[in-house]
This record gives structure tokens, C-alpha cells and sequence, in this order.
């Protein structure tokens, strides 16, 4: 790898594209993060100004902004696409979730398409484009790469259920990508990632606890406040987000990873035991998790990540250890940010 080597990174500022920027800028990669503000380019380095001389940002403010992507592509060598719409909260199928994860692929491609420098594009897809969200915790099944979730097109759009909906975006994403390639038989080559979850060290700046990512948002309700119950696990299976950030790294310049597809999950992610690790942990913060007597995992599907083990030198990071570490940083983090706040009000107070 050149020092000269050039990697756009979309989603840049999120919680697994900060983790993929740095493991980047860490190897000696230079970086193009793509943000949708000056003021969030302007936070990333302020939280890392190690960084600064190889890492620059491109202010694109859609994911759909096909001649914003052309623009910052002019220098690129690879591209790893990690920006798509997660949330739960949308209010049209269409507009705000379905359309955006499509056609933000699609442009992505498009554009790697116009530049022939670009040797690799790798994509973050889910878990969610392998499996029906219906099959619940789905006993007894063990996917793989050959599985894709079920949901038609027709159903997605009339759906109540945006939950239902965002796992049906992720599937018409990837899907995406594959006719892309299988259509236009580009230059370049892709990669395609299914993770579960993705738990573990926030990388990202946080303005808020109230503001965290998805899954940040989810072990933060648990860890913190209170609550009179262990919610019930819906989705089974985690991953790291530092081991997916080097997956997604090694796999620009794998040449196995050459049009492939991988799953991609290190452990189980059962409720009970994420709150019981931290309190085991943290036993002086066990009185701000979630209540409940311990429940053993009940059965629930897997993902068959032999084709990722055998093509990458990945060793999986432990529940356990993810959890530890995640906590840490939350909880220094809401201290950090308290702090803070005291301080603003006491400026403000008249003197």
C-alpha cells in the first residue's frame, strides 16, 4: 500500500465509518470522509488532530448527490461505502428509507463506474438483506451467503412496520449493487458485508447522550437508565464494530474478496448477558442497568461465517470484551459531556 493511496469513506462521521476511518489513517491510508456539514468535518478533527494531515472531508449533503460523489472522487483509489439510512422513526417508506439506500448504491457505483482509478468498492450491507425480520429469533436456522431476505418490493412500500421496512432497504441496497455489477461488468470489483449488530467503542464525536447511533442508543438504554426490565432480545447476533472496520479494510486489497459477499457476526447478542457483563464489570455502576433476573439464551439462527474466517485473518472480539469496552467509553463519555454543561452555565450566569 502507497502512503500516496486515497480512500473515500462515506458515512464518515457515523459509528462504523469513524471505527473504518481511523483503522485506515492508522495504516497509513490517506482518507476522504464524506459528511453532510462543515460542522461535523470540523468535530472529527478536533477529536483527532493526529490525523489531520491525511484526513480531508467532502461536504456532500445527500447520499444521493451523484455529482457531489463525482467531485471528491477526482483523487480516490478505493471507496467504502458504510452511509445508508438507519432508523426506525421514518415517516414514508419510500422517500426517507427505501429510495435513499437504493439509489445511494447506485451512485456510489455509478460514479466508481466514471473514474477508472478506483480498483475496489466495499459496501456495508446487513444482516438484515440475509434474513426475513418474520422468522423472529428463528430457532434452528444457520445462514449463509446464498440467503437473502425474502421481502418483495411491494411489501416493503405498504408496510406499518418501519422496522420491517429498514431491514427490507438494506436487501434492495445490496441487491442493488450485485445487478450493478452483474449488468455493467465494471473495472472495478465490490465487496459486500453482512453484519448484525454492530456494538462496541463509540469512535464518533457525540454531542449527546441523547444522540447516539442506533445500536449506541439501544446498550445505552440498557446500561443506564434504570429500567424496570431487561427488554426482550430481538436480534440474536453482534459484531464488533472494530473487527468489521478491518473486514472492510483488508477487503479492499484481498484479492479473494474480489466480488464476494460475507457474513459477519463474532458472538451472541442476548440482552441478559450484555447487562449482566456490564454489571459483573462496572459493580459500582450496576444500579443503572436494566432490573431482571438473568434468562439464558433461548435458541436463535446463526450466521455461517466460514467463508469470511477462511478468506480474511479476522479473530472475532467476545461479547464480553465488546460490552467492557463499550461501556467504558459511554460512561466517560456522559461524564465528559456533563462536565461540560456545567460549564456552560456557569458562563452564562450572570456576573
Amino acid at each position: 500500500m502507497s502512503h500516496s493511496t486515497t480512500v473515500l469513506v462515506t458515512g464518515a462521521n457515523g459509528f462504523l465509518g469513524a471505527a473504518t476511518v481511523l483503522e485506515l489513517l492508522t495504516r497509513g491510508y490517506k482518507v476522504k470522509g464524506v459528511v453532510r456539514s462543515q460542522d461535523k468535518a470540523d468535530a472529527f478533527i478536533r477529536q483527532y488532530p493526529q490525523f489531520k494531515a491525511n484526513l480531508k472531508f467532502a461536504i456532500i449533503p445527500s447520499l444521493t448527490d451523484e455529482a457531489g460523489y463525482l467531485a471528491a472522487t477526482l483523487d480516490v483509489d478505493y471507496i467504502i461505502h458504510t452511509a445508508s439510512p438507519f432508523s426506525f422513526s421514518f415517516k414514508d417508506n419510500l422517500k426517507d428509507c427505501l429510495e435513499p439506500a437504493v439509489e445511494g448504491t447506485r451512485v456510489v457505483l455509478r460514479v466508481a463506474d466514471k473514474r477508472p482509478a478506483i480498483k475496489h468498492v466495499v459496501i456495508t450491507s446487513s444482516h438484515a438483506a440475509v434474513g426475513s425480520p418474520l422468522v423472529g429469533l428463528g430457532a434452528g436456522i444457520t445462514y449463509t451467503e446464498n440467503d437473502w431476505n425474502p421481502t418483495t418490493w411491494e411489501e416493503a412500500v405498504s408496510s406499518p412496520d418501519t422496522g420491517f421496512v429498514y431491514c427490507a432497504s438494506k436487501e434492495f441496497g445490496e441487491r442493488a449493487a450485485w445487478e450493478f455489477i452483474r449488468h455493467k461488468e465494471p473495472h472495478f470489483s465490490i465487496t459486500t458485508f453482512c453484519p448484525p449488530w454492530i456494538f462496541g467503542p463509540p469512535m464518533q464525536p457525540i454531542e449527546s447522550m441523547d444522540r447516539l447511533n442506533e445500536s449506541g442508543a439501544y446498550i445505552w438504554e440498557m446500561l443506564s437508565k434504570g429500567t424496570d426490565e431487561i427488554p426482550a432480545t430481538i436480534f440474536p447476533l453482534m459484531i464488533d464494530v472494530r473487527d468489521l472496520a478491518k473486514l472492510q479494510v483488508d477487503a479492499l486489497t484481498n484479492p479473494k474478496a474480489k466480488n464476494q459477499r460475507y457474513l459477519a457476526s463474532s458472538d451472541g447478542a442476548w440482552n441478559e448477558d450484555i447487562v449482566y457483563t456490564f454489571k459483573e464489570a462496572y459493580p459500582e455502576l450496576a444500579s443503572r442497568a436494566a432490573k431482571g433476573q438473568y434468562r439464558k439464551p433461548e435458541p436463535h439462527y446463526e450466521q455461517d461465517c466460514s467463508k469470511t474466517e477462511r478468506d480474511f485473518d479476522i479473530e472475532w472480539t467476545p461479547l464480553k470484551k465488546t460490552i467492557v469496552d463499550m461501556a467504558a467509553v459511554l460512561f466517560a463519555k456522559e461524564k465528559e459531556l456533563a462536565g461540560k454543561t456545567k460549564v456552560d452555565v456557569l458562563q452564562k450566569q450572570p456576573q
